[in-house]
């Protein structure tokens, strides 16, 4: 390396040269830490918008549910003895009372030893035969229901274990087990019904019926129990099915003895109160963290720290800090003004084209806006809402879920959302409000903040504004450097000639 490429610290002025240059250095990166106080709060920012597109959207799943009927048409479904059926009901269940007889459950397949097996061994030889009679390998083939699998083992080498894994891995919808300290063989069939059933295809060595004493004749185990189906009657109509859990008319039946009951089905009353309660708090929720970052105090005088302050502080100064300087950071946006205030007006309006029906808002059945100004707050008058619900089910549903009707001609979008019920409009005015939120802020799917929303472009800008200032200010340390090993190198070489000088003159002098 050159001497002129070199950074002397100073060593002929005897200045600290590195504290000088980063004094200028500081004074010329001025622009850089603005750059990256821009960049800082715009990032902030885009945290702030993205947290509060979240909640909206978390508000949307909910009102996604609110929008379907299904969801104010929740039923109850009660069994007079839960010893013979236990019910539940969805909505498509008629409300009334239903007499329901079981005659016989379901039951599935049965096979196991009819008498003690030999003590466990080691292996299927030593277990079952003698030495002498040992075959060279088992084989016997097994079928349930329209299900049929064959199988081969060396006695010598598998245990009854094996059979078991084996039997079990074989896709015959049987479980087998074995009990060692009882000594038995046990096959049933996994799932229930007339279909299951064990039977004994082949048992060439005999070691099904012998040595695991399944007696069989021919293929009909003597000690088989076949599947059976469930048969119950509905209101005096006959079903048979293969499962003591089955489905009828809405009304879901779980069997558990043959017996006579009445069952009854009703509305769901607090099932109906308590989705749009739920409904109500979300909404709460989700606007006052919208009211938050609107009203939030803004604290000027915390800026973002540069690297060089964040250095003095402890990481609880920096963080009580950073909690100031990005205080208010969304103050009386414009955006949060419109979202308030279309909101309000979204779920507070009307619902249009419900004809006679008395019910078209939201204070109709007992929910209101509380009276502090701006205040988008929903309070709940529970008792005026279970009668709603309980005296005029329909009517609250149609509120939350009615559609425009086929073939209705409707002059804009605005008339078109004032004949949509309140759930399905607020659905809509959530999705504009979401992309308005990502074309400012983005998304927030990848891992980088640059992106092609509003912030993102700016980001992307900043950042290359201060790529291109740290590569002229690494020019400029450069010449600053060069500057000063050039006055370093004059300085020492006048001292070099002053010395010389010195020692020549001091020479002179002695031989005169």
């Amino acid at each position: 390396m050159s001497f002129s490429n070199m950074r002397v610290p100073g060593l002929a002025t005897g200045m600290d040269l590195y504290s000088m240059i980063n004094d200028l250095m500081r004074a010329r990166s001025m622009p850089v830490e603005k750059l990256n106080n821009q960049r800082q709060i715009l990032q902030w920012q885009q945290e702030d918008l993205r947290a509060i597109n979240n909640s909206l959207r978390t508000f949307r799943d909910k009102v996604f549910d609110m929008r379907l009927q299904g969801t104010y048409m929740a039923r109850d479904a009660v069994s007079s003895d839960e010893s013979v059926v236990k019910v539940t009901a969805n909505s498509s269940a008629v409300e009334g009372t239903y007499t329901f007889s079981v005659t016989q459950l379901a039951k599935g397949a049965y096979l196991s030893s009819s008498g003690d097996m030999k003590a466990y061994k080691e292996n299927l030889a030593e277990q079952f035969y003698l030495p002498e009679a040992v075959p060279d390998s088992i084989t016997f083939t097994i079928k349930n229901g329209n299900k049929q699998a064959d199988f081969e083992f060396n006695p010598t080498e598998k245990s009854i274990h094996d059979v078991v894994r084996a039997i079990n891995s074989a896709d015959l919808g049987l479980k087998a087990s074995y009990d060692q300290k009882a000594n038995r063989f046990f096959l049933m069939s996994t799932k229930a019904g007339s279909d299951q059933e064990i039977r004994i295809m082949s048992d060439s060595q005999g070691f099904l019926a012998n040595a695991l004493k399944m007696n069989h004749n021919q293929t009909i185990p003597d000690n088989a129990i076949d599947g059976a189906d469930a048969k119950f009657s509905l209101n005096g109509s006959n079903f048979t099915t293969g499962t003591n859990t089955t489905t009828v008319g809405g009304i879901t039946f779980n069997l558990q003895d043959q017996g006579n009951v009445n069952v009854t089905v009703r509305s769901n009353t607090d099932a109906v109160f308590n989705s749009i309660t739920s409904f109500v708090n979300s909404y709460n929720e989700t606007m006052a963290n919208v009211q938050k970052k609107f009203t939030e105090t803004r604290h000027r005088e915390y800026q973002p720290l540069t690297k060089q302050q964040a250095e003095q502080l402890t990481e609880k100064q920096i963080d009580q800090w950073e909690e100031k300087a990005r205080s208010g950071l969304l103050r009386s946006d414009p955006m949060l003004s419109r979202i308030n205030s279309s909101m309000r007006t979204t779920i507070s309006s009307p619902v249009q084209g419900l004809g006679s029906n008395e019910i078209n808002r939201l204070s109709a059945i007992g929910i209101t806006t509380t009276p502090y100004h701006n205040s988008s707050e929903l309070v709940v008058n529970e008792e005026k809402l279970r009668q709603a619900i309980r005296e005029n089910p329909d009517e609250v549903m149609q509120l939350f879920t009615k559609n425009i009707n086929e073939g209705q001609t409707l002059e804009n979008d605005q008339d078109k959302s004032n004949h949509m019920g309140i759930a399905r409009r607020l659905y809509d005015q959530l999705n504009n409000t979401m992309k308005l939120i990502s074309d400012r802020a983005g998304s927030g799917d990848g891992l980088s903040r640059v992106d092609n929303s509003l912030i993102g472009k700016n980001l992307g800008r900043i950042d290359k504004e201060v790529s291109r200032w740290e590569a002229r200010l690494s020019q400029i340390e450069e010449g600053y450097w060069r500057q000063f090993n050039a006055m370093e190198q004059a300085i020492n070489k006048l001292n070099s000639q002053s010395a010389w000088l010195a020692q020549q003159l001091g020479t002179g002098g002695g031989q005169n």
